[in-house]
């Protein structure tokens, strides 16, 4: 995003961020890393941009793990020369764990029972791909929880109904503009298929 002569660089922070008295929201069909998050957070406010008050996330918005993060380079690995040519940043398997309803919630991290409940029946499968097709170490559910629950002051704040807040907007005659930034091949539809 360029502003006279600034530049900011965000990947999941939506770019109206950097107008003032501008809400943002993060919708229910965004899956968000929460450490991207935190760091674009950090780098705006550090930069004079407030954020925290103005940024708004849906708390049924699905979280990339990093699991996911993991799970998505050793696919793209796997491919070779047939790789899809994604971003490694595990947003296609926190999208699939999404539909397949075994996904965690921007809204589980403030129920850690919850939380840790999701987590060890993710694991149960992902642990599985991990020790026996990638011979690696497999995620311990436990230090993820607590990972996860260190976003909580963060998260808490933003948390919010989104899709209430647009309609209230809209119901006051404010405007609302939405943003996407979906590349082309990357259309579950029509893109590389």
């Amino acid at each position: 995003i360029r502003v006279g002569r600034e530049e900011f660089v965000v990947h999941l922070i939506p770019s109206g961020i950097v107008r003032e008295g501008v809400v943002c929201t993060v919708g229910n069909g965004v899956v968000v890393n929460p450490e991207v998050l935190a760091q674009e957070v950090e780098e705006l406010e550090s930069r004079g941009i407030e954020v925290r008050g103005r940024l708004k996330v849906d708390g049924r918005a699905h979280l990339i793990l990093p699991y996911h993060v993991r799970l998505d380079g050793h696919r793209e690995k796997a491919l070779g020369k047939a790789k899809i040519g994604t971003t490694n940043r595990g947003i296609g398997p926190a999208y699939e764990d999404k539909v397949a309803r075994t996904g965690v919630r921007v809204q589980d991290v403030f129920d850690p029972g919850i939380l840790r409940q999701k987590l060890e029946a993710a694991l149960r499968e992902k642990n599985s791909l991990f020790t026996n097709v990638y011979d690696e170490e497999p995620f311990d559910p436990e230090r993820l929880a607590e990972y996860l629950l260190g976003f909580r002051d963060l998260l808490g704040p933003m948390m919010a109904d989104t899709g209430a807040l647009l309609r209230g907007a809209i119901g006051r005659g404010e405007e609302v503009l939405l943003e996407g930034a979906q590349a082309t091949l990357l259309d579950n539809d029509f893109g590389t298929y």
